[in-house]
């Protein structure tokens, strides 16, 4: 068994977690490849039918959308994660304890256990574990949390789990 004491991620450990849903990533990709294929056809229209300071006026417009999507997308990702954050403060650092069966993770208001079988993926970053439980919801270890050689102790474990076929097997 590991148990890792005093898990309190940070704002910036709780940012969204794209390597542990691809799949999820690229279909946002989607909506953005939508709305510059809008962009793209108002100004070939407006080059086409209008005058030159119609396109003009398209091209500019299209360029500051992008620019506020863009900033208001990465003000909305650090509020929300520093809410989370906060959320996390609130309840309390947490105990983690891990074993062949899976996950426990015990807060002062509450115990969750999630079995490797519920675990599509673990990711490793450089400042993090990643257990993905859904698109929606990863549970996420800060690597500052682990003293001396838990690291490569859970990274064996999850090998073991993932040899034995166990990792994921209840998601569909």
């Amino acid at each position: 068994m590991i148990v890792v004491e005093n898990v309190l991620p940070d704002a910036r450990e709780l940012r969204p977690a794209p390597s542990a849903w691809k799949s999820v990533s690229r279909l946002a990709w989607v909506q953005t490849l939508a709305l510059l294929a809008v962009f793209l056809v108002s100004f070939l229209v407006a080059a086409a039918f209008a005058s030159e300071e119609a396109a003009g006026w398209v091209g500019v417009t299209m360029v500051a959308v992008l620019l506020v999507l863009i900033i208001a997308g990465r003000v909305v990702t650090a509020i929300s994660a520093r809410i989370s954050a906060d959320a996390a403060k609130a309840s309390g650092s947490a105990r983690w304890n891990f074993d062949q069966e899976g996950v426990r993770v015990e807060t002062p208001l509450s115990s969750t256990v999630f079995r490797w079988e519920m675990v599509a993926k673990v990711s490793e970053e450089q400042d993090r574990f990643l257990f993905a439980l859904t698109p929606s919801s990863s549970a996420i270890l800060p690597t500052r949390s682990l003293v001396a050689g838990q690291a490569e102790e859970l990274r064996g474990l999850v090998a073991e789990v993932t040899t034995s076929g166990r990792l994921g097997r209840g998601v569909d």
